[in-house]
Order: structure tokens, then sequence, then C-alpha cells
């Protein structure tokens, strides 16, 4: 069954899927159950997977909205960026979806032949003709064709960078956003059957990406799943390590079923995930736009919001056509992403241009002419974002829906709009047109407890005063109960000392993107203050900072060096203050560490047990249990916990946990592990680590170690729908030269999961054991080890002896590889022995069996020869 946007959620008669999802999902917490299958006689056999969300069907004769105007100018209605030339030129927008028709007018070639495909098995090395007018890069993942009748791929990539390439007027009109740049098309649909997304790290991305698209839109989804899924993880991942990129992606088209239906990979925290507004009042949002929050009940989903309903865009050729301009008329947030990042390219070509940013900018900014940093071609992909943030508007209100009233809306964020809905000339100033000043500075970095000052001298109090900061956070764990990991806050202060804070929150701890509106600020000097907290990762996190005014920043009162920060300016959780603040007044330096506390029974294996820290004395000095639905999480499945310690440095500790007094299966189920220390990960397999603290790291690699990470994975066919557990019944070792086992783990709540470890340079032996998982769940567990260049991947239960850590990989040896000259060795005397002694048995042999009679004709054979001669 796929989601539709305007269908009911009861289809044949048949329980709902989610309804039987949730069920399983309860089924499969209690440890006698071994299998949850659904009845054959279901409708619904495919389980939870990856969709299209879809839109409504081809319509004619209906008014069709300019959704190129509403998101340059809004009401307006004026292209005013495409007139003066914003228009994507040179720009490479990347797509998964169900497909493409490049044979329609919109997206086809000047030589009217497709772009050639790229077989599925070919995606490492991909056939990318960047000569093409549009479609430079088509991987066929699925049949590489699109749909009959109507094409979803088709509407979205048309939307985003169509341009009529016919002598057709009215078809002109339905050019995309971006109407002169490029796409990479990843197609994902056999036959009209939208299949699962592989890998988006490894397999997904990293062709658009090294095509050049530096833009993503995904109009795709888990439908029903508001879950922190592998998709999810792999956006993060992959934004966090190429940080030019942004990846955009629908909300969904649950908004009908009330709150926390945006699916996933939307609720990843550094994706740019849209929602949908109505029509013909695009000041209110559509019924069907998803709406948040994120899984963790704080974080602000959708992002922002473009239009989404009765839209007209590309439309596929009929069965009878060559070439067609054909155009089709679709409701969604899949129509909204789109636009969403053609507008995102528009942001590009605008700052990283030198007609545009490097023409309008003040001189005086470190970011003017260019705000690109030496030695990159593109503008990080958080500016881009914050950019599109800092343009939104509040809408009006929201759309009835069965479970939940129309409601009027006050100033954004919320849950519904996100920062509000893009208008790109609240942000982007054109001289004489609009007339404000725009301030942006790229990779701006912040070390722990440290913040930077910007001044702003207001001198129009009717601009409002808009700052936004966004930031790319690093990759956190699975169903972490709270995923931002680096927390960096944004404070405004006002010539009088008002303060206002981003998002209207005093210390926001769960979104990488914060913003202040001041729509009527008085003129003087205004503050503006990005503080960074104790950062969890990384010893410096960087992001990117948009201002907008009626004044201009002061770059000489702005200092560019942070300075150490003033707690007393923010509101931090207690404890971390406290053990911070001790630095500050001459105590000895300490560290916040994170501990996350897992469970598959969602905390029944914790009862009457805690994790304990325990000092040289081997005496507690902290203490954390699970608590099932924390205040984190509302969710009743919650199977994660966090807790942190406030430690001493310089000194060694150990974290331990006893998983043998657990009442609950021997404590198979539970697990701890910290993203902060190597070597802290702790189950029934292994129950304790050290922990060394110094100089603000915990278990730094010291000389003559590395880092190994075993990188585990509940499913090897990378399946978001199946299990996201080895269920305690798989495990990996890491043996030394003598066979010490110094290093054990299992993978118990996410599908994905890395324990990294500093260990001793040498070789050493990698072991995979799931013969009982897959005897009671008929599954194989798989690990990835790495180390420095060397991977090694285990399937099943398997063994690898001498894998390389900090040293060369050892070449195969044949018996003879040492010091001993060939002709002394015992292996040459035995070789020569009895080769003699066979080659003697040989010729015994053959001269009995032949020699004997051979011997009677001797005389003969010699008498001829001599005949012979005699003649």
């Amino acid at each position: 069954m796929k989601l539709s946007s305007k269908k009911s959620l009861h289809h044949d008669g048949t329980h709902h899927p989610l309804c039987v999802l949730q069920l399983a999902s309860i089924a499969s917490l209690h440890p006698d159950v071994t299998h949850v299958i659904f009845h054959p006689g279901a409708k619904f056999l495919e389980g939870v997977k990856d969709e299209s969300y879809k839109s409504d069907p081809y319509e004619t004769g209906l008014p069709a909205t300019d959704q190129n105007q509403y998101v340059q100018t809004g009401s307006e209605l004026v292209t005013a960026y495409s007139n003066i030339g914003i228009d994507g030129s040179g720009y490479i927008l990347g797509m998964i979806d169900s497909g493409l028709d490049d044979l329609s007018c919109f997206l086809i070639d000047w030589s009217l032949t497709p772009t050639t495909r790229t077989a599925a098995a070919d995606y490492k090395n991909p056939i990318t003709e960047a000569y093409r007018r549009k479609v430079i890069q088509y991987i066929a993942w699925g049949d590489g064709a699109p749909a009959q009748d109507y094409d979803h791929g088709t509407w979205c990539g048309g939307s985003a960078i169509g341009r009529c390439n016919f002598t057709d007027p009215k078809a002109n009109s339905y050019n995309g956003i971006a109407y002169n740049g490029k796409i990479t098309v990843f197609d994902i649909d056999e036959n009209d059957n939208f299949l699962n997304v592989p890998s988006l790290y490894t397999i997904s991305l990293p062709p658009a990406y090294n095509a050049g698209a530096r833009v993503h839109t995904n109009s795709w989804g888990t439908p029903g799943i508001n879950t922190y899924t592998t998709k999810a993880l792999d956006v993060d991942r992959f934004m966090y390590e190429n940080t030019d990129f942004l990846f955009v992606v629908a909300a969904a088209n649950d908004g009908d079923l009330g709150y926390k239906t945006v699916g996933s990979p939307g609720v990843s925290k550094n994706a740019l995930t849209v929602g949908a507004s109505s029509y013909p009042d695009h000041e209110v949002l559509v019924y069907f736009s998803s709406i948040g929050y994120g899984y963790d009940d704080h974080m602000i989903k959708p992002n922002i919001v473009t239009p989404g309903t009765s839209l007209l865009s590309t439309g596929v050729r009929l069965s009878d056509q060559t070439y067609s301009c054909n155009t089709q008329k679709s409701s969604g947030t899949s129509m909204a992403t789109p636009i969403a990042a053609g507008a995102a390219l528009l942001v590009r070509h605008y700052l990283e241009n030198a007609s545009f940013w490097g023409e309008y900018c003040d001189t005086t900014y470190r970011s003017c002419p260019s705000v690109v940093k030496t030695g990159s071609k593109f503008v990080s992909g958080a500016l881009v974002k914050a950019i599109l943030t800092t343009s939104g508007e509040g809408m009006r209100a929201t759309s009835a829906t069965p479970v939940l009233p129309a409601m009027n809306l006050t100033s954004p964020p919320d849950l519904f709009q996100g920062w509000g809905q893009v208008k790109l000339n609240n942000v982007l100033p054109i001289p004489g047109t609009y007339d404000f000043d725009l301030y942006v500075a790229d990779y701006e970095t912040l070390t722990s407890l440290t913040e930077r000052v910007y001044s702003v001298n207001i001198k129009d109090s009717t601009q409002p005063l808009r700052a936004t900061i966004v930031w790319i956070d690093p990759l956190n764990v699975m169903w972490a109960s709270k995923n931002l990991l680096n927390d960096l806050d944004l404070i405004v202060t006002s010539p009088q000392g008002n303060v206002t804070y981003g998002n209207n929150v005093s210390s926001d701890e769960f979104n990488p993107v914060e913003r202040v509106v001041i729509e009527n600020p008085v003129t003087g000097v205004w503050a503006v203050t990005v503080v960074a907290k104790e950062l969890a990762v990384g010893t410096s996190q960087s992001y990117a900072i948009v201002i907008t005014s009626g004044g201009t920043v002061v770059e000489a009162q702005t200092n560019i060096d942070p300075t150490p920060i003033d707690i007393s300016k923010i509101s931090y959780d207690p404890d971390e203050t406290a053990c911070y603040a001790q630095q500050q007044d001459g105590s000895p330096a300490n560290q916040y560490i994170r501990f996350q506390l897992e469970d598959w029974l969602a905390g029944e294996s914790w009862t009457n047990v805690n994790f304990q820290v325990l000092n040289a004395q081997n005496s507690a000095v902290y203490e954390c249990t699970f608590i099932p639905n924390s205040d984190l999480s509302t969710n009743p499945d919650n199977r994660g916990f966090q807790c942190a310690a406030c430690l001493p440095e310089s000194a060694t500790y150990t974290a331990y946990v006893n998983t043998e007094s657990s009442t609950s299966s021997g404590g198979k189920y539970m697990r701890v592990a910290s993203p902060q220390c190597n070597g802290v990960s702790l189950s029934s397999l292994q129950q304790s680590a050290t922990m060394v603290l110094k100089d603000g790291v915990c278990n730094e690699c010291s000389s003559g170690s590395s880092l190994v990470q075993a990188l585990m994975f509940a499913n090897v066919t990378d399946d978001d729908s199946a299990d996201y557990t080895w269920y305690g019944d798989a495990y990996y070792q890491i043996k030394d030269s003598t066979g010490l086992v110094i290093a054990s783990g299992t993978l118990l709540i996410s599908d994905e999961e890395a324990d990294t470890y500093c260990l001793p340079n040498g070789y050493y032996t990698l072991v995979v054991n799931d013969d009982i998982l897959v005897t009671n769940r008929l599954k194989h567990a798989k690990v990835v080890f790495s180390s420095g260049i060397y991977n090694e991947t285990l399937i099943g239960t398997s063994e690898v002896t001498n894998f390389p850590v900090g040293v060369d990989k050892k070449e195969t040896k044949s018996n003879d590889d040492d010091d001993t000259p060939v002709t002394e060795s015992v292996g040459f005397i035995v070789g020569i022995t009895i080769g003699c002694l066979v080659l003697v048995g040989i010729l015994v042999f053959v001269w009995f069996k032949y020699g004997r009679n051979n011997s009677k004709n001797d005389n003969n054979i010699n008498t001829s020869l001599m005949n012979n001669n005699k003649a």
C-alpha cells in the first residue's frame, strides 16, 4: 500500500499498516517472542518501506499557482531574481526519485537524445555527461524509465530545473524555478513500484556529489515512521563530512494524522525538511503537510514551507508520443520540496557569483566580495540553509484535519511551519528593489565555552532585524533521546539591554538552527552573540551566520577571535554549568562525559541495576540507571536514555555495569556507550572499560596505538523496515596476538552502530558469531572493521587473522621465508630423500615391466644398425 495525501487511512477493509507495525513492535519486545510475521491474507505484506510521497493524479482545467513567483517575492508574484539572471546557471541539482522523462521538452537535451543510463551494478563509476542541457547523469537503480501516464520524478525534476526547449510560449510559463540548472537522477522505480532507497551514504548520494551537485532534492521517505532510521543517520553523516552539501527532503503527507508525522529521513537534524502551503491561500498550511515535532519531542520539523498544492509542472509523455511538452498538476510535500531545492540553487547562484553578492555586498565585510572559503567553489550547506531559514515568513493558520481543528499561528518557529514560508526577498537584497543590509559569515568556529559578538548598528527601524545561525552537527548514535551533540546558542541584545533568545528559548538544546526576528528594532547598536556550550564532539564547531537589517554590521567592533564565555549570560543545564564553572575559579578541570544507556526491553532490563563510574580505589563516584519514558521522550517504546557525569581530569576511571544482576535474560538486552570515550562499549560481553581523562579528552589514542572502528549492521540488505537489533544473539570480538579477547560488543537498539577502540599497533584477529541469531531469527549480522586505510567486512559467523592496526598489512609467507640456507633445512633434506626413493621405485617398476622383454631385441637392433652402416 502506498500513502496518498488525499486518501483514507483504511484501504480495502484492512487494518492500516502503521497499526499493524505498532502491534508487531510491542510484541517483539517480549523476550519469548522470536518471530513476528504478517498473516498471508493481509494486504500489508511488504512491511514499511521507502515510498515517494504520492500526489494527486494528473488533472486538467484547474487553475495553477506560479510557485516560482511566490517563493521569490511572496504576494508580489514577481520573479525578481530570475529577472536579473539568478536562474541556476552553472549549478547542478541531485535527485532520488521515480526516474525522469528526459524526452520532455522541459528536460530534453539539445541533441533530442536521452541521457545514457548507468546500470545499478556500475553505480560506483557512473556515466556523467556534463555537456548535456539538463540531465547529466542517470543511474538506473530501478528500470531507468519514467512511469506511464503520471511520473513523480518528472514533475519534481521539472519544477526545480526544467526549461522548455521548444518554441512554445505557453510551455515556457511552466519552467522550473532554477530553470537554467542541470540535474542528476538516481532512479528507484521499477515498473511504477517504488523500491527501497539503498544506502544514502555509500550508494545513492556520492554519484551526484561527485558530479558537482551540492543541493539534493528528495520527495520520498518512510511514511508514518517518526523515528531516526539509518536513512536519517546517513544524511547527518554525509552532510557532516561534506560541508558544502545540502539535503532537502519532504516532511511527508500525513498531517491529517496529527502530531509527530514527519517521516524519515525528514527527521534528520541536519537536513532541510519541507512542508507545504495550501491553495489559493498560501498563508495557510495545507491539511496533509506533516507536522512535528521530530522524534525527540523538541526538534523543530519541518524547517520551512513552500507552495505544495495544485501546482503545474513537467508532465510525462503519453505512450504514443516521441516528445512532448505535457504538464501535470500535483499536490504534496513532494511538490514543495523540489521548489525549495530550486530556491537553494538560486541562493548559491546569488552568493557565489561576483555579479550579485560580489557586487551588492558591503566592502567592509570579511565575506565581501567572496563568501567562498579559499580552495573551494561552494559556500557551506549550513549557509544556504541559514539563508532559506532567514527568509521564512510566518504563516497565518493551519487547515482543519480529522484529528486537529484549524488553528491560528503565531510567530515562528513552531511544529507546523518551522521557521515559516520561504520568501527570498526577505533575505537577498537587490539594490533599488529590495534595499536592506545582508551580512553573512561562513565557516565561523567556536571552541567549548567561548562566544563571538557581532555588533549591528541599526539606522532604519522599519526594516526587521533578522539573525540566524545554522551548524552541521556531528553524527550521534541511533535512538539517542537527544540527538544534538554540539550545542550553540544565539542571543540578541538591544541597546537598552533587552535580550531575545534564538527560537524564543533561553537555551535551545535540540536544534542546530536558531533564529531571532525583531520586527521594528530601535536604532542604535545591537549585539548578536553566538555562544558555544561544552562541545561533545571535537575541539571546535563551525557555523554559518546570516544577519539582515536596516543598518550595518560593524566588523571593527566584532570580536573575530572568540572570547571566553560569561556563563551568567545564558541558561545551561545546571549540572553542566556546575561542572565547568569549576574551571573558571581555579578548581581542577573537569570533563562532562555523556553516556547512553540502552535496553531493547525499554528499561525492564535495568530494574535494580546501575551503571557506575569507579575511581582508582574502586569506589563509585557516579551512578546512573535507565529511566523509562524520561522527559526527553514520551515514546513508550523508548529504548535509549542519556545521563552524564562530571569527572575531574588527570585521572583514570572504570566504567562498569553488572549485567549479570539483571532479572531479564541475564542482561543480554543491555548496553552502555559513550560517544566521547573510545572503548566504552559495555554489555553482557564486556562489563567494564577503562576511562583515562586528560587534556579535555577521554581515552585518547597515545603514541604507538591507533583507532579501530567496529561498525555493526543489523541488516545486511540495509532495509529500514527490518529489526533494529541483534537481540543479544550475535557479537563481535577483537583478539590480540595471544588469542586474548580485548574488545567485544553487540548491536541492540539501532540498525547501525559503531564502537571505537584505541589499540596498540600490531596484528589482530577479528571474529563475528551470529549462530544463535541465524537459528532464532533467520538473519545475519554484519560488521565492518576499519583501521586507517585497512577495512575488513565480516558477514555471518566468520574470522579473519592478521588484521593490521597501525602497521603494514602482512604479505602471505611461504614455508621457506626464513634465513636458513635451503640446503640445510629439514624440509629440503626430507624432500630430497622422499623424491629419490620415489624415483628409484619408478625406475624399478619400469624395468620389470618393459626392460626384460626389450633386452631380447637388443642384438637385433644393433645388427640392423650395423647392416645399415655397411650399406
